[in-house]
């Protein structure tokens, strides 16, 4: 039908912003930064609110990190000690398989 919109699949937005930030870990940026420079290809289709509620469930589960200053919006980042875990973790799986 014209006028539907079809609502992207949260899981697809965090694979896309975890990809960019597997490609780039030191990035960090708010949420409207997000939108227009880590999901580029997507931006058309991806609302603020929908990257604002995946960036909120990835803050939750320690994937990212918020950094706050008072009076600006807060500032994501990838969790590096975490990612440094789960790559060990791999490793050993990769060595005793």
């Amino acid at each position: 039908m014209q006028g539907d919109v079809c609502l992207p699949d949260k899981s697809q937005v965090a694979r896309e912003i975890l990809a960019y930030l597997g490609k780039h870990p030191g990035a960090q940026d708010t949420v409207d930064g997000i939108l227009q420079n880590w999901l580029v290809d997507r931006r058309d289709k991806y609302t603020p609110t929908i990257v604002q509620e995946v960036v909120k469930d990835l803050v939750l589960e320690g994937t990212i990190l918020e950094d706050r200053i008072p009076g600006s919006p807060g500032v994501y980042r990838l969790n590096l000690a975490k990612r440094n875990r789960m790559n060990k973790s791999s490793k050993r799986v990769e060595e005793k398989g």
